[in-house]
């Protein structure tokens, strides 16, 4: 089978835009486009080390989940036997599994903190949520205690 995978990440300090284009020649997958971001900017936070350091290792994360195509093998996974209703669907299942890959890595990065904790925490900041891919132009969604929890069971079972 071929896999292709083409990203696009343009970061600038006022924004960010993210494009995902995945390709697999395969029964369960074909085309998946997933336009996630128009993001507003980060918070700004001046004068913190810590904040910087943390933010530059979810920096590094992000693009290693990127390049070694690990967001790829997950989406692949989260539609490998599952039969689609439509593109709408599969976009919905592929976006949903980067979701909880992301969300498992940094409970993880931040000592297996309960899912009320992990809730609580990405509402609060824009860093984590953005990390996470729940942060959208109008807003964070996504993150209650029971989605949060569901995104866990869901990378679990496809792995």
């Amino acid at each position: 089978m071929i896999k292709r995978a083409c990203f696009c990440s343009i970061r600038p300090k006022k924004g960010s835009i993210v494009a995902l284009a995945i390709t697999k020649l395969s029964p369960f997958m074909k085309n998946i486009a997933i336009q996630c971001l128009l993001r507003p900017a980060l918070t700004v936070v001046e004068r913190c080390a810590d904040y910087e350091n943390f933010r530059a290792t979810l920096e590094r994360i992000d693009r290693l989940l990127i390049t070694s195509e690990v967001e790829s093998q997950a989406i692949e996974l989260a539609l490998e036997g599952w039969q689609p209703k439509g593109p709408r669907a599969r976009r919905q299942r592929a976006s949903f599994a980067i979701k909880a890959l992301r969300l498992e890595t940094l409970r993880s990065l931040l000592g297996g903190i309960s899912f009320r904790h992990l809730s609580r925490a990405l509402g609060s900041s824009d860093l984590l949520a953005d990390f996470c891919r729940v942060r959208h132009i109008d807003g964070i969604r996504g993150i209650c205690k029971s989605t949060v929890e569901r995104a866990s069971k869901f990378s679990a079972k496809s792995s």
